[in-house]
């Protein structure tokens, strides 16, 4: 059941990347599962700072979205052995995944650990960052979700 949820979770969010945000290469997003309602405010731009990637090994360093960390700037590095035409595991201080890769992405599901995510900080930011009640409140319902069960998506275009 478990490789079945991260399938479709990975599945899902490939055909959903087309609208995010561009950056310098290597370029990425974060999503944080959540529902429908709540998708267009799930997803962000991720800094990617490093990523080797080559036919045995993957290594990326990136940071965590300010819109679930608040201020806080939190740098995760993950590393991996791939196996060819399987899923494969990353992992690091912070976390763990499950990935997949194509010709366009790497793709992983990623559970993190003792991020040390200060709530208060959080609504703080997204409260002077979003003007929009809507925008802010939806932002926050995510934050708060996130704090308490720290998962999402990584996608970094190749």
């Amino acid at each position: 059941m478990k490789h079945l949820f991260v399938t479709i979770a990975l599945i899902v969010v490939i055909f959903n990347f087309d609208d995010v945000a561009k950056a310098a290469k290597p370029r990425g997003s974060y999503t944080f599962p959540s529902d429908k309602s709540l998708g267009k405010y799930a997803n962000w731009p991720l800094r990617v700072k490093n990523i080797v990637n080559n036919a045995k090994n993957i290594s990326v360093t990136y940071l965590l979205p300010n819109n679930v960390t608040g201020h806080k700037t939190i740098e995760v590095t993950m590393k991996g052995t791939k196996q060819a035409g399987a899923f494969f595991k990353i992992s690091g201080l912070k976390g763990e995944g499950t990935c997949t890769e194509s010709k366009k992405h790497i793709t992983c599901l990623v559970k993190f650990k003792g991020l040390g995510i200060n709530s208060k900080d959080v609504s703080k930011f997204l409260t002077k960052k979003f003007s929009d009640m809507t925008e802010r409140t939806s932002r926050l319902k995510i934050a708060k979700a996130y704090s308490s069960e720290p998962i999402g998506v990584l996608m970094i275009e190749k």
